[in-house]
C-alpha cells in the first residue's frame, strides 16, 4: 500500500474555534493553512489564525461554509494540498468528500463510502445489526413522501424522534409524543436539515427516554488496525445538544466500560474506518445495557476531554492518519489519567426556552482553571450573529478526580465576564453545584426534569445588587458631575419585566465613597479597589465583592464574581420602555430570519396555530397564537431578517 506524501498546505473549510484549533495543530507540525470567513466573520479572530484567508462574500451558511464549489476554488487558489473540515458544516458530507478527491486534494477524515455508510443512519444501523450489536427501533425509508413518512411512524410508535439523515450536533431533531404533531415537527427538521446540511431526508427512531447517552472515541489506520480512546459522557443536554460533556462517563463501571469500547472498535471495523470518529451509544441506568446510537464521522467538539485524560493530541492524529501513519500498538497500553469535563457557553437564554441571543459582546474575559483551558473564536466588542452556531466558547477543567474538575470548571466560569450578551453561564452553574450533577445521577432527561435551574435570579437579589450599580454609574461620570459642581446623582433603574423604575439617590461621602438610599434605606457604599468597569471591589455596609460592569444595548449588565449577570434599564423614557405590552402584538422573541409564515390577513387562528416561524443560529422557533384571534396585520415575509421585539404579527378579537 502506498504511502501518502507529507501534508504541505490545509484549507481549513470551517469556522470559529475549531478553525484556530486544527491551524495550531498544523503550525506545530510545519504545516502551512489557509482560512476561509464570511461577512458576518470578517470581525471573528479565526481570520487571523491561518496564514492565508480567503473572504467568502456573503453571509448565509449555505452560500459560504456550506457552498462546496467556492471551498474548492479556495483550495485550488491557495495551493493547498488536503482539506480539514472541522465539525458541523461539510464535515460529513460525503458529496465534499468525494469533490474533494476528485479535484485532486486529500480530504482529512475517512474516505467517502465510509461517511456515506455511517452518515446514513438506516445503513449505519443495518451495518451495527449485522454484525449482532443492539440498535434503537426506528425506519428510515427511502421513500421520503409525508404520507409515507406518516405511515412509518405508526409503525415505529410514538413517542419517536424524527432526525435529520444527515445531522449530528444535536440539530434537525423532534422528539414527537402526540401523533397529531408530527407534520409540523417533520417540515421543521426538514428545513434545519437543509438549511446545517444541505440534505432534507429525515429518519425516524422510537424515542427512548431518560437514559445515559455516552460516546467513544475511535480511531483506525489505513492498515486496518482500529484503536479506542476511551468514552465520554455527554448526558447533559437541551434540545438534545450536549451542554456538558466529560471524560471519562462516571456511570460505567469498568466492564460496562470495557463493553462499550470493544463494540465500538467492532463498528469502526466493520465498516474499515480511517481516520478519528465517534460511535455514540445509549445506556440504561442501572442495567448498563446500551443501544448503537450513531456514529460521528469527524472531530467532535468535546474532543479536549479525551485528550485531557488520555494526554493524545487527537488532531494531531487525524494529521497523522491522513499521512498514512499506522497506528500498531501504540495505543493498546493506552490508561485513563484523572478526569475532565468541559462546559458550552452558549448565546442564549435558557429562561427563555433556550432562545438564541445576539448583539455586542460588551466584555469578554475568559478565566481558564488551572490545568484548563477556554477554547473560543470571540473577541470584546465583536457583533455576535444569529447566522450561525450560538457557541461561544468551551470551557475545559481537568484534575485527579471528578470533584475537582468539577470545581475548578465552576471556578473557572465563575470568575469569567461575558456582558453584553444573554448566555447559560448561569444555567451551567447551577448544574455544577447541584447535588444530583455533583453526585453523577444524570440522564438525558437531566435539565428538563429542573426547570428551576435554568430560572433568573429573583426580584430580591436583583434589588440587593443596585448600590454596586449606582455606586459604578456615580463613579463613571465623577468628571462630568464636577464640572457642573455637582456631587450627588439620582439614578432610575427597571428590572427587565418590570412595570416601575427603582430610584436611587447617591450621596457624596467621599471621592470612592457614598451614602446610597433606596425605599428609604440608606447603605455605604464605597470602592476599595480597581477602576474603569471592573473587577471592582465594591463595599456595601461591611460586605465586599468584586463586581464587573458593562453598558450594551441601553441596559446595564453586572454581575458579582460567582453569582448571576443581573440586567437593569434605565428610567423610563430611554431604554425602559416595555416592548410586547400592547394587545395583540406578537413580536419577535430574538434576532433571526423569517422562513415561514402561515398567517394571513384575515384569517381566524386557534390557540397554538403558528403564526411565524423564525431560524436563528441553526435553530428555529415558532411563533404561535396564545388565544383564538384574527390576523388584522401580518408585518414581515418569508426571507425578512428581524431584530428581537421587532413587530411580526398583528393580532385582533374574533369578535371584532
Amino acid at each position: 500500500m502506498n504511502v501518502p506524501a507529507p501534508l504541505r498546505r490545509i484549507l481549513i473549510a470551517n469556522r470559529g474555534e475549531v478553525a484556530i484549533r486544527i491551524a495550531e495543530a498544523c503550525r506545530r507540525r510545519g504545516i502551512d493553512t489557509v482560512v476561509v470567513y464570511s461577512d458576518a466573520d470578517a470581525g471573528s479572530p479565526h481570520r487571523l489564525a491561518g496564514d492565508q484567508a480567503f473572504r467568502l462574500a456573503g453571509s448565509k451558511a449555505s452560500e459560504t461554509y456550506l457552498a462546496i464549489d467556492r471551498l474548492l476554488a479556495v483550495a485550488l487558489a491557495s495551493g493547498a494540498d488536503a482539506v480539514h473540515p472541522g465539525y458541523g458544516f461539510l464535515a460529513e458530507s460525503t458529496a465534499f468528500a468525494r469533490a474533494v478527491g476528485e479535484a485532486g486534494l486529500r480530504f482529512i477524515g475517512p474516505d467517502p463510502g465510509t461517511i456515506e455508510t455511517m452518515a446514513d443512519k438506516q445503513a449505519a444501523r443495518a451495518l451495527v445489526a449485522s454484525i449482532g450489536l443492539p440498535v434503537i427501533p426506528g425506519e428510515n425509508p427511502v421513500e421520503q413522501g409525508d404520507d409515507y413518512l406518516r405511515r412509518a411512524a405508526d409503525r415505529v410508535g410514538f413517542p419517536l424522534l424524527v432526525k435529520a439523515v444527515a445531522g449530528g450536533g444535536g440539530m434537525g431533531m423532534r422528539v414527537v409524543v402526540d401523533p397529531a404533531a408530527f407534520p409540523d415537527a417533520l417540515s421543521a427538521v426538514r428545513r434545519e436539515a437543509e438549511a446545517a446540511f444541505g440534505d432534507p431526508r429525515v429518519l425516524l427512531e422510537r424515542f427512548v427516554e431518560n437514559v445515559h447517552h455516552v460516546e467513544v472515541q475511535v480511531l483506525g489506520d489505513r492498515y486496518g488496525t482500529v484503536a479506542h480512546a476511551f468514552d465520554r459522557e455527554c448526558s447533559v443536554q437541551r434540545r438534545r445538544q450536549k451542554v456538558i460533556e466529560e471524560a471519562p462517563s462516571p456511570n460505567l463501571s469498568s466492564e460496562q466500560r470495557a463493553r462499550l469500547c470493544d463494540a465500538a472498535v467492532q463498528i469502526a471495523s466493520a465498516v474499515g474506518y480511517c481516520g478519528l470518529g465517534t460511535v455514540e451509544f445509549i445506556v440504561q441506568p442501572g442495567t448498563g445495557t446500551h443501544y448503537f446510537l450513531e456514529m460521528n464521522t469527524r472531530l467532535q467538539v468535546e474532543h479536549a476531554v479525551t485528550e485531557k485524560v488520555t494526554g493524545l493530541d487527537l488532531v494531531d492524529w487525524q494529521l497523522r492518519l491522513a499521512e498514512g501513519a499506522a497506528l500498531g500498538a501504540l495505543l493498546d497500553d493506552l490508561e485513563l489519567q484523572g478526569h475532565a469535563i468541559e462546559a458550552r457557553l452558549y448565546a442564549e437564554d435558557p429562561a427563555e426556552g433556550f432562545l438564541p441571543a445576539a448583539g455586542c459582546l460588551a466584555r469578554w474575559v475568559p478565566v481558564a482553571a488551572r490545568g484548563g483551558e477556554v477554547m473560543s473564536s470571540v473577541t470584546e466588542g465583536m457583533e455576535i450573529s444569529s447566522r450561525y452556531d450560538p457557541m461561544l466558547a468551551k470551557f475545559v477543567a481537568a484534575a485527579d478526580t471528578r470533584a475537582e474538575a468539577c470545581r475548578l470548571l465552576r471556578w473557572s466560569l465563575a470568575r469569567s465576564v461575558v456582558l453584553g450578551v444573554a448566555t447559560n453561564r448561569e444555567l451551567l452553574l447551577s448544574v455544577l453545584r447541584d447535588g444530583d450533577f455533583q453526585a453523577a445521577r444524570t440522564t438525558t432527561a437531566y435539565l428538563e426534569a429542573r426547570p428551576a435551574l435554568a430560572c433568573r435570579p429573583g426580584e430580591a437579589e436583583w434589588v440587593a445588587a443596585l448600590p454596586a450599580l449606582a455606586l459604578w454609574q456615580w463613579l463613571r461620570e465623577s468628571e462630568r458631575r464636577r464640572s457642573l459642581g455637582m456631587k450627588d446623582a439620582c439614578y432610575g433603574y427597571r428590572r427587565p419585566g418590570a412595570l416601575r423604575d427603582l430610584v436611587l439617590r447617591v450621596l457624596h461621602r467621599g471621592d470612592r465613597s457614598a451614602r446610597v438610599e433606596m425605599d428609604g434605606v440608606g447603605l455605604d457604599v464605597s470602592l476599595l479597589e480597581g477602576s474603569g468597569d471592573g473587577p471592582l471591589l465594591i463595599d456595601i455596609e461591611g460586605q465586599a465583592r468584586r463586581w464587573h460592569f458593562a453598558e450594551a444595548g441601553g441596559e446595564y449588565h453586572f454581575f458579582a464574581e460567582g453569582d448571576a449577570v443581573l440586567v437593569a434599564r434605565g428610567a423610563a423614557g430611554g431604554a425602559g420602555a416595555m416592548a410586547g405590552t400592547e394587545p395583540g402584538a406578537y413580536l419577535a422573541p430574538m434576532p433571526g430570519r423569517v422562513i415561514a409564515v402561515p398567517a394571513s390577513e384575515g384569517r381566524s387562528v386557534a390557540l397554538g396555530d403558528c403564526l411565524c416561524v423564525l431560524e436563528s443560529m441553526k435553530m428555529e422557533h415558532a411563533v404561535c397564537a396564545a388565544e383564538a384571534s384574527r390576523v388584522s396585520r401580518v408585518a414581515v415575509a418569508v426571507g425578512d431578517s428581524v431584530s428581537k421585539g421587532q413587530l411580526l404579527v398583528r393580532m385582533e378579537s374574533a369578535g371584532q
